[in-house]
């Protein structure tokens, strides 16, 4: 899973060297640096990608706070399904 949302990811960043550099702790707020409709964007391609409703109340910063971070809280949701 980390290495698909690595690959979303990578469809996100413009910067050629900070591609290259991602990788399971990359923190996805402070590193990628997305603004509001990227998050919004990167949201959306999660849900479709994972087949998982984000659900804006539960989400938590910490959950963006590393891929492998991203990765466990997907992972419940798709066990909750």
């Amino acid at each position: 899973m980390q290495t698909q949302i690595i690959k979303i990811l990578k469809d996100f960043v413009e910067d050629p060297e900070l591609k290259e550099n991602i990788n399971s702790q990359t923190n996805i707020i402070t590193d990628i640096g997305l603004d509001s409709l990227g998050m919004i964007n990167l949201f959306l391609r999660l849900e479709d990608e994972f087949d998982v409703d984000l659900d804006f109340d539960s989400l938590d910063i910490d959950h963006f706070s590393s891929v492998e971070n991203l990765a466990l809280y997907l992972q419940k949701l798709e066990n909750k399904v």
